[in-house]
């Protein structure tokens, strides 16, 4: 009786006791005193039990690490002279769960120590009688045992992490069955930590990514509020390093989890800030999409973050300046203006605050190697070759057993500082690199990995000439590429996708060229191209090594030739349908390689460009010095492209093609191909009908058009100065059988006029923004503007068959970073089912335009030519036209005296009435024909 009344003061005292140590010491003074109460045999269990409460008690009253020791030793006696037998569930086995959660405090309390004893008896615990019993017991135990395994971070070897993995599974399996949510939660969002950082292959990773994903929802409001931070932070880290569905999907939802994840962080929790800004800046990093925009923000993140002064953040400020280091060179990579000196700062401060671990230091030599691949001869680091030693000596330290994942990554790296077509002498170190990467990398595991380092390797095997090879492994790769192509997503996103192919299918294409296997290469090529304008048509995706869909719509006697451009040199793939049969053929341009394409490009093109119009301004439309840059390009063109292809062909067929289909993607398709100068004179539409193709795939069997289609013209509806002439190229649209829609034009009646009409006349200012493509305008009244991304997303029912837009730069394409893709206001009118779209390459004259416009829509309209047809012939008949027959051509219209229509017709008339006025290029090759018939 007098142990039950001490019991029952020790349990009074206990319930007191929550936040105040004195009442769990009274508390443990009675437990012991109700054990002391107990001296008979049969009181022998009863006795141990209240003697473990008291410990238990003594554990809640510590408030110091001294306390937390002398509790530690009293509980390891206690455990050591327990007198009850062994073999079955006892109280002696809860001495063994209390000493692990004694030393998991001390080791909460800043004790490294005691990880090692915590995990040894959460260990014995689990062996023993009462541990083996399923139960709350056990789950907690072992919740404890595998979140301090896991707590060890990069020294936890693979047999803790096995151990690790299977206690967190169990106990979050055994938790989720009683009404402990939050630990249950919480050994869950450890486990999918636990697999993101040690098990990071697609299994591993989709497991984590299903552990977490419930408990990262804000929505969570019954958990610990630090559990769903841990929880969105990890997840972030899975959907940064998964494997599987799209790269760019997965990095910005990371970017959004990672973003709630710091915005939850406390202020006073340094380390926890420190690493959620860490986290932030490499997911954003390692996104493609508004590279700049996200790369400043990681810069800010960092900064901020090294702000932050408190005592153990060594590591932590080591990992962000690391990161920073890398945000830098990628900045520098797209063209930022980033001090390498500055790059070479923040490494040396990254590597003096590193710890001395074998990883650390591992990651730190391929940091270095990252920078002296990308400093070249600006930095100081000692250069490749040193780079190359520290790299591969860290490499043998660290060896593949100790962390498989981080040696493959490294051997990747080191694959890419040794692959340098400059330096023949590294490429055995390449390949011998990515073989060892790839021993780890397999395509079931690590499939995203695993086609990274394919790629290097391939582009290894191309820098070699080594052709079988490299197609081989080109080839792979589009068939992954392909594959993982979901066409379910947003569209920036997917947009993204289909043109980062890094020009695989390119190069895959040249080689299967070079081995003389012409069919497939123009299969392969056309299968990487338009993936996103595919999927929006409807149409299936082109499976690799069956032929090139779309040339059994090749019309008879059409000649289509799609030029490749890369490294090694230019491939033209071209097929010709004659007497129904289609012949296909190719011929190699050693000579027009990646190089001399992108430095005509620089200096004879584009920055001219930039100087002629830099508003987008038509006013220099015609200018002596924009004229002159295009007579070079035609020249150039000719003489590199276009020239020895026409020669080539006469020899291969001996006979004319009656029109040429150019598919042209890149650079390339910045340039007037259908302008180029033929070495026998004129240039090449003077000669036949010329029209392009996003793609070969979207070709379809031409049919004959309607005898006089509904012709609708929209008007200048900015309603702006700088068209004086649009009024008269309307008024000839009139004239062709068009109607013009009075009034100002909104979104609305600009779209109701576009599921009306079978050609689409549009007047009026345009807008090519080349920075955001998808941001690209048309601008209608009262500033209101309509962009790409407006047209792509519209629900239409009907869209007319031709779109002409009869304004500046509507021809532009982005080509920079999405040279697979056709990124404009063409393929914007095709992706909601326009058959074809007129446009313009560059800036174009108000007063040429009106000839060209009237001209082009009385063939189609009056004499029923294909848009590609009518837009040669209008083009050659301007050309020819003097000014006298232009001037009596605009009297027709019989405009107001004084009007700028009746002050143009009247000095060409004068001025110019013997004289072709606007016979130059600059007037005329602008316009081009970009169609799927």
């Amino acid at each position: 009786m007098t142990a039950a009344a001490a019991y029952e003061l020790s349990v009074l005292y206990a319930q007191r006791g929550r936040g105040d140590a004195s009442s769990f010491r009274r508390a443990a003074t009675w437990a012991r005193r109700s054990a002391a109460y107990l001296r008979s045999k049969a009181d022998r269990a009863l006795r141990t039990s209240m003697t473990l409460e008291a410990l238990r008690l003594d554990f809640y009253a510590a408030s110091s690490a001294t306390d937390l020791r002398t509790t530690a030793a009293a509980t390891e006696a206690f455990v050591r002279s327990c007198p009850l037998p062994p073999g079955r569930p006892q109280p002696c086995d809860g001495g063994l769960k209390l000493l692990g959660e004694i030393a998991r405090e001390s080791l909460a309390q800043g004790q490294p120590d005691s990880r090692t004893q915590a995990i040894g008896a959460f260990r014995r615990f689990l062996a023993s009688a009462s541990g083996r019993q399923s139960g709350d017991d056990r789950a907690s135990a072992l919740l404890d045992l595998g979140t301090l395994l896991a707590q060890q971070g990069e020294s936890l070897d693979a047999a803790g992490v096995d151990e690790a993995i299977v206690a967190l599974r169990e106990a979050g399996a055994l938790l989720a069955k009683g009404t402990q949510r939050h630990r249950s939660a919480l050994a869950q969002v450890n486990l999918g930590a636990l697999l993101a950082d040690h098990r990071p292959t697609a299994a591993g990773l989709d497991e984590a990514e299903r552990l977490l994903r419930p408990w990262a929802d804000p929505a969570n409001a019954v958990l610990d509020p630090s559990v769903v931070l841990a929880a969105q932070r990890n997840l972030g880290g899975v959907l940064f390093r998964k494997q599987s569905g799209n790269r760019e999907a997965d990095l910005t939802e990371a970017i959004d989890l990672q973003q709630r994840a710091l915005a939850s962080a406390q202020s006073d929790d340094p380390v926890t800030r420190i690493r959620s800004a860490t986290g932030l800046a490499i997911v954003l990093e390692a996104s493609s999409l508004h590279e700049a925009e996200r790369l400043g923000e990681a810069t800010r993140l960092i900064e901020d973050a090294l702000q932050i002064k408190a005592p153990g953040l060594r590591r932590e400020q080591s990992k962000a300046l690391s990161v920073l280091v890398q945000v830098k060179l990628h900045q520098r990579r797209i063209g930022g203006d980033v001090d390498p000196a500055e790059i070479e700062r923040l490494l040396a401060k990254a590597r003096a605050s590193a710890s001395p671990d074998i990883r650390e230091t591992a990651r730190m030599a391929a940091l270095a190697a990252d920078v002296a691949r990308a400093l070249g001869t600006e930095g100081t680091l000692g250069g490749r070759d040193a780079a190359i030693r520290d790299l591969s000596t860290a490499l043998a330290r660290l060896g593949a057993d100790r962390d498989p994942t981080l040696w493959a990554t490294l051997q990747n790296n080191l694959g890419n500082l040794c692959n340098d077509r400059r330096r023949p002498d590294l490429m055995p170190c390449a390949e011998e690199a990515y073989q060892r990467a790839l021993s780890f990398r397999t395509l079931a595991d690590v499939p995203r990995e695993h086609a990274e380092t394919l790629v290097n390797l391939a582009n290894l095997r191309f820098a070699q000439r080594d052709w079988r090879r490299a197609g081989e492994l080109y080839g792979q790769l589009a068939q992954i590429s392909s594959a993982g192509f979901l066409p379910a997503l947003d569209r920036d996103i997917l947009l993204n996708d289909a043109a980062r192919s890094d020009r695989w299918f390119e190069r895959a294409s040249f080689a299967l060229a070079q081995l003389g296997r012409t069919g497939e290469a123009i299969a392969v090529a056309d299968a990487g191209r338009v993936r996103w304008l595919r999927q929006r048509l409807g149409l299936d995706h082109p499976r690799l090594g069956l032929g090139a869909a779309g040339l059994d719509a090749l019309p008879e006697g059409a000649l289509l030739l799609m030029p490749i451009v890369t490294s090694a040199g230019t491939v033209v793939l071209a097929a010709m349908r004659r007497d129904r049969v289609v012949e296909t053929r190719h011929l190699m341009l050693p000579r027009l390689d990646g190089d001399a394409v992108a430095a005509f490009l620089k200096t004879e093109w584009l920055a001219p460009y930039a100087a002629a119009f830099p508003n987008g301004s038509a006013s220099d439309g015609g200018s002596l010095a924009w004229n002159q840059r295009i007579l070079q390009a035609q020249a150039w063109i000719g003489v590199s492209l276009i020239g020895p292809v026409l020669r080539w062909l006469d020899e291969e067929w001996k006979r004319a093609p009656g029109e040429v289909i150019l598919s042209v993607q890149g650079e390339l398709a910045l340039l007037p191909l259908h302008a180029a100068a033929l070495p026998t004179g004129g240039s090449l539409i003077e000669r036949v009908r010329v029209s392009y193709v996003p793609a070969i795939s979207l070709l379809e069997a031409r049919q004959p058009s309607t005898a006089s289609p509904a012709l609708i013209t929209l008007h200048d509806p900015a309603q702006e100065q700088g068209l004086p002439y649009s009024s008269a190229e309307t008024a000839f649209a009139v004239r062709a059988g068009g109607v013009a829609p009075p009034g100002p034009l909104d979104e609305e009646a600009f779209f109701r006029a576009f599921a009306r009409a079978d050609t689409l006349h549009f007047v009026g200012h345009a807008r090519f923004d080349p920075d955001e493509p998808q941001d690209s305008t048309l601008k209608l009244a009262e500033n209101r503007r309509i962009r790409v991304r407006d047209i792509v997303t519209r629900q239409l029912g009907r869209a007319p068959r031709l779109v002409v837009l009869s304004a500046c730069e509507t021809g532009r394409l982005e080509t920079a970073t999405m040279a697979n893709e056709y990124v404009g206001l063409p393929a914007a009118m095709m992706s909601v089912g326009a058959k074809g779209v007129v446009s313009s390459l560059w800036p174009v004259s108000d007063g040429p335009t009106l000839f060209l416009m009237a001209r082009m829509l009385f063939e189609i309209q009056a004499e029923g030519q294909h848009p590609a047809e009518a837009l040669r012939r209008a083009q050659i008949w301007l050309v020819d036209r003097t000014g006298a027959e232009l001037g009596r051509f605009l009297r027709e219209l019989k405009p107001e005296p004084g009007s700028p229509v009746a002050l143009l017709a009247y000095r060409l008339s004068v001025y110019f009435r013997t004289a072709h006025p606007y016979a130059d290029p600059a007037f005329w090759a602008g316009f081009v024909y970009v169609g799927r018939w």
